[in-house]
């Protein structure tokens, strides 16, 4: 063979030309998507078929289940109400049990105050036996500026006459002056209260006297403490002065 130089040669493949194939294989593939797809569908429909089962299944047991629980709650209802209503009535008796006692112990400390009382009237010590005074007590009113007051007079002694005398009691305190600055003011109890009739209230008992009424303080009057002077004329001579603080107790 005689070789030709400057050129190139090629090889020739015969290849059979089948266009039918192309279309074969187009419809394979579609036959198989749509087979997988219909699977899909398939499943997914089973599925949530089988799943709307479940759930409408636990759906009817909690329906069954409803009543009961309803029930529970209204009976741990009751119960909690039972218990907050026993808890109310708990708190109101002790509440009342506390003021009981404090009216107890107010009655008990009122009486243990009139047996030292009376034992001081019965059977004083040398240093007690005369005139004594109890503290005086201011008590407040509806009325503004008006207040109750008492007081009482005691004579102490191992035999006991007729104590004659009399006790001068004043209020001593700051009103506006006329250029509206604070000055000292006194007021005897017989110009603030319409029950006596002199400044120099007379006295005359033998165990003790008690000296009680109604004082309407002027306006503008403040009251800082009470003055007492209190005289024993016989079955001898006695004077006692007394100051206390001006201090108002409720009704």
């Amino acid at each position: 063979m005689v070789d030709v130089k400057g050129s190139s040669q090629y090889r020739s493949i015969v290849v059979r030309y089948r266009p039918w194939q192309r279309v074969v294989l187009i419809v394979v593939i579609v036959l198989l998507l749509l087979a997988v797809a219909g699977g899909s569908a398939w499943w997914t429909r089973a599925h949530y078929t089988q799943l709307h089962k479940q759930l409408l299944a636990e759906n009817h047991a909690l329906n069954k289940q409803l009543p009961r629980v309803k029930q529970q709650r209204d009976v741990a209802e009751q119960q909690l109400a039972n218990i907050s209503t026993g808890a109310d009535v708990d708190r109101a008796a002790v509440a009342g049990l506390q003021i009981e006692l404090k009216n107890h112990q107010n009655k008990i400390a009122e009486l243990t105050e009139e047996i030292g009382f009376y034992k001081g009237l019965m059977s004083p010590s040398e240093r007690e036996r005369g005139l004594s005074v109890r503290d005086m007590e201011i008590l407040a009113t509806a009325a503004e500026q008006v207040y109750q007051y008492k007081l009482v007079l005691q004579q102490t002694a191992l035999k006991h006459r007729l104590l004659k005398g009399s006790v001068r009691v004043v209020l001593v305190g700051t009103a506006p002056n006329e250029q509206g600055m604070p000055s000292q003011r006194r007021y005897a109890l017989a110009d603030l209260s319409p029950e006596l009739k002199t400044v120099d209230i007379p006295l005359r008992f033998k165990y003790f006297q008690n000296i009680e009424g109604e004082l309407t303080l002027p306006v503008g009057f403040d009251v800082q403490k009470i003055e007492l002077v209190a005289r024993a004329s016989s079955p001898k001579k006695v004077q006692i002065e007394q100051t206390y603080e001006w201090k108002v107790q409720a009704l």
